[in-house]
């Protein structure tokens, strides 16, 4: 899947990890030491963000169900939490550093985008 910033015609992801599950339930993630570049994760329901099980730092997106930013935490650090973004459906989770260059703010529009062809 691919997310982007449509407020700000930039592609913010075009590898993203899409899981249902809380992040500590998915074994690959214990051994990430970033989120590389161009890549990112996407966890659906989820509002609130606790990192204790990553090692790393990553910028953190809290999207609605318009797909509008409600919340936004910058280099999340290791055993950090946020805000309870009630109105949050999901995070995004993308490499630190994005969130400022791409220059995502709250109220933004992010887009996910599924390759053609893969039966959704």
């Amino acid at each position: 899947m691919k997310a982007s910033n449509i407020t700000k015609n930039i592609v913010l992801a075009d590898k993203v990890l899409e899981t249902k599950v809380c992040p500590s339930q998915v074994e690959e993630l214990r051994w990430f030491q970033t989120v590389p570049n161009g890549e990112g994760l996407w966890i659906s329901p989820w509002s609130a963000k606790h990192s204790s099980i990553r090692h790393y730092e990553f910028d953190a997106l809290f999207v609605d169900t318009t797909d509008q930013v409600v919340g936004i935490c910058q280099h999340f650090r290791s055993y950090g939490s946020s805000h309870i973004y009630i109105s949050a459906r999901g995070v995004l989770e993308l490499p630190a550093g994005m969130v400022e260059r791409t220059g995502t703010r709250i109220g933004d529009k992010i887009a996910f985008e599924h390759p053609v062809g893969d039966g959704r």
